[in-house]
């Protein structure tokens, strides 16, 4: 059994000498306006409130987007520990015990991390195939924002080598930047870092997790941030001021830099809000899905199965005209998602094309699409005969109205190329009350 110790991020981040505010890409908000400079983000009268350099006071769950531009993807690390919330935390393995782990991130200084709530850890391993083996033994993550939970509980801790197909079934007795203790099989000995692909760990106990690893607060407005070292953490925000947010984690008080400062640059590529006053579709489960390839095809369900948050097929972020999205169903076609939605929303909002990554695969074929939308069962008027869309052109955006209906149905057809890189995004689909 694994001690139980106390999770903490130890950061050493020096205070700015005046104050500045952070310069923003993008504030976009639900109405689809968007500003261009955050001053801060404080508690009001018991509510988040972003203050805009236009003079504007918006509410954070009435936000969807804050993109930062003083920041820019840097160095992530050699190694990667996912959390059992689905949160990433990328650097290098430092110190460890038989009850935590240290990794020095980029962006988030060094976190200590107890191994109870540890869902897998990744060694110099490729991001497509980092997603690969997240399926494969942890399943899709699923669950309200913020206390997401995988699907797959293994009964064993695995440990996955570079140089061997097997996996081996034990115990993890510590991981650090020495190697893996992982008995019975490599009890004396740890095993170099550099010799591991992955470490997955044991399921735990929902009880146990609710515990170490709580979800926000109910009403909380929930955030996810994602970092310049690709670390992605979720959690409420307490203030951003003088260019340094602090974010109240499962792990500890966890502050980032958003501007630059003393020539170092910002740690926060964006913030993006969970549960505001709309819901992602891909924090939804669907009420059926229907997939398929011609007749005659062969189709792995892994490989090609709808994904959330992530490209179809490389399990990397949704791309649409060189555009990153957050969020959003990346789906091959043929692919019908249904959802319940209860007379409660009144807009679909949604940005569709074939993704980015179809067009750099595309060689002698290029990927042509149908995207449909059905609401109550009868095609929305707004793009009544489907919408057809091609490698290389540029994305969408579709606005539906949904208004008192109780279901929607998002399909993806063959247009003139089968299913041949048919690598399509309903990307940033959103419902909005």
């Amino acid at each position: 059994m694994r001690r139980s110790t106390l999770v903490a991020a130890a950061l050493a981040m020096a205070s700015l000498a005046s104050p500045r505010a952070s310069r923003a890409d993008e504030v976009r908000d639900v109405s689809g306006r968007s500003e261009e400079q955050v001053v801060s983000i404080s508690q009001e009268k018991g509510l988040t409130v972003v203050k805009t350099g236009s003079g504007r006071t918006i509410p954070l769950d009435k936000v969807k987007e804050i993109s930062f531009d003083d920041a820019a993807p840097g160095e992530r690390g050699s190694s990667t520990i996912v959390l059992a919330n689905g949160d990433v935390l990328r650097g290098e393995i430092g110190a460890g015990t038989e009850s935590a782990v240290e990794i020095d991130t980029p962006s988030l200084g060094k976190v200590k991390v107890d191994l109870d709530v540890i869902a897998a850890v990744f060694h110099d391993v490729a991001a497509e195939k980092e997603h690969k083996l997240v399926l494969k033994h942890l399943g899709k993550l699923g669950g309200a924002p913020g206390g997401e939970r995988f699907a797959l509980k293994p009964n064993k801790d695995l440990l996955l080598l570079k140089s061997a197909d097997a996996k081996t079934a034990g115990s993890v007795r510590t991981i650090s930047r020495k190697g893996v203790v992982f008995p019975p099989t490599f009890e004396k000995t740890p095993v170099p870092l550099s010799q591991v692909e992955a470490v997955i760990f044991t399921g735990q106990a929902q009880k146990m997790l609710d515990e170490k690893l709580p979800a926000p607060a109910a009403g909380k407005t929930i955030v996810r941030l994602r970092c310049a070292d690709g670390s992605v953490v979720t959690g409420t925000v307490s203030k951003l001021v003088n260019g340094k947010l602090e974010l109240h984690h499962a792990l500890g008080e966890l502050t980032l830099p958003t501007s630059e400062r003393k020539e170092v640059p910002g740690q926060l590529l964006t913030l993006l809000v969970e549960n505001g006053a709309f819901t992602y579709l891909s924090d939804l489960v669907p009420t059926k899905v229907a997939e398929s390839f011609p007749e005659g095809f062969d189709r792995d369900a892994q490989i090609f199965g709808w994904k959330r948050d992530a490209e179809v097929v490389s399990g990397e972020p949704l791309s649409l005209g060189r555009r990153t999205f957050e969020k959003g169903l990346g789906v091959h076609t043929q692919c019908s998602l249904t959802y319940d939605l209860r007379g409660a929303w009144s807009k679909l909002r949604v940005t569709v094309g074939v993704d980015d990554q179809a067009s750099r695969a595309a060689s002698a074929h290029a990927a042509s699409v149908v995207f449909r939308v059905l609401v109550d069962g009868k095609p929305a008027k707004e793009i009544a005969a489907g919408l057809t869309k091609r490698t290389g052109e540029a994305p969408t955006d579709l606005e539906i109205k949904v208004e008192g209906a109780k279901s929607l149905e998002l399909v993806v057809d063959y247009a003139d190329s089968l299913h041949i890189l048919g690598r399509a995004d309903w990307a940033d689909a959103h419902l909005v009350k």
